[in-house]
């Protein structure tokens, strides 16, 4: 490779590294920041949230979003729906993301204005591009619902928040045979699924109830009449039985006992 080419892949190389520095991360519209209001904020709150935007900054969105949820059950609040709904956004959480900014638009407490709101109306619009809604009705309503082997909850309106692509839906119930369904997401769109679940039947039942086990004349029960409760000398032809209790009757005694059963 002559020195002109390799200068101009040198270039190339150079120019790609500082977009890439000077690119802005996934959802960030605008910085992260929670303005410091002391007043009504308990105590470890501001530490946990300074700690969370550290990691933010870093690109650590897990270890963000750990902090971020303590800090929101320290102090739940509009503000810290924002933060959480931007994380959720970098992990590509778009159902979790479109959750936390909706509760962060409806919150009066520490509400977002002016920059701030606006922002978290852009990143809102953006994460629904990236998700559709699946209305359901199933039959019965207290089924469960799992999506891709993850069990779900279904809010009241009973709708899920799918991302765009492919997903395997199952629906179980008590009682009822379990069904999967696929379906294929698509961005921005709304689709509606009906499931039925039918009573599980369990074992085929037979078409009449077994006669009651009886003991054959000479008191003996073959192992396939304990298991099956059918007496099985009444199984045999009744040319076969009317033989059986001729020979048998041979022995019996005056009395009508069997003669193994005479005293002595």
């Amino acid at each position: 490779m002559n020195s002109s080419r390799l200068r101009a892949v040198l270039q190339t190389c150079c120019v790609v590294i500082s977009m890439l520095a000077c690119a802005p991360s996934h959802a960030q519209l605008a910085p992260l920041e929670i303005p410091t209001e002391r007043g009504d904020e308990p105590e470890k709150y501001r530490a946990v949230i300074d700690l969370a935007l550290a990691e933010y900054r870093l690109g650590n969105f897990a270890e963000a979003r750990a902090q971020f949820e303590y800090a929101h059950k320290l102090y739940p609040n509009a503000r810290s729906f924002r933060a959480l709904g931007m994380v959720e956004f970098e992990l590509r959480n778009y159902g979790d993301a479109i959750a936390n900014l909706e509760m962060a638009l409806a919150s009066p407490l520490k509400p977002l204005e002016g920059k701030r709101r606006d922002d978290a109306v852009k990143l809102l619009s953006r994460a629904r591009g990236y998700v559709a809604r699946l209305n359901l009705q199933i039959d019965p309503d207290a089924a469960s619902v799992v999506v891709d082997g993850v069990p779900v909850k279904i809010g009241s309106t009973g709708s899920l928040v799918l991302e765009v692509g492919d997903h395997i839906l199952e629906f179980r119930a008590p009682g009822r045979i379990a069904q999967k369904r696929p379906v294929r997401i698509a961005s921005g769109e709304e689709q509606s699924l009906r499931v039925v679940l039918h009573e599980d039947a369990g074992l085929p039942r037979s078409r009449s109830a077994p006669m009651p086990c009886c003991p054959s004349p000479s008191g003996f029960m073959s192992p396939r009449a304990a298991t099956s409760g059918s007496c099985w000398w009444r199984a045999a032809s009744t040319r076969r039985a009317k033989s059986s209790w001729s020979t048998r009757s041979s022995r019996t005694s005056p009395r009508g006992r069997p003669a193994s059963c005479r005293s002595s």
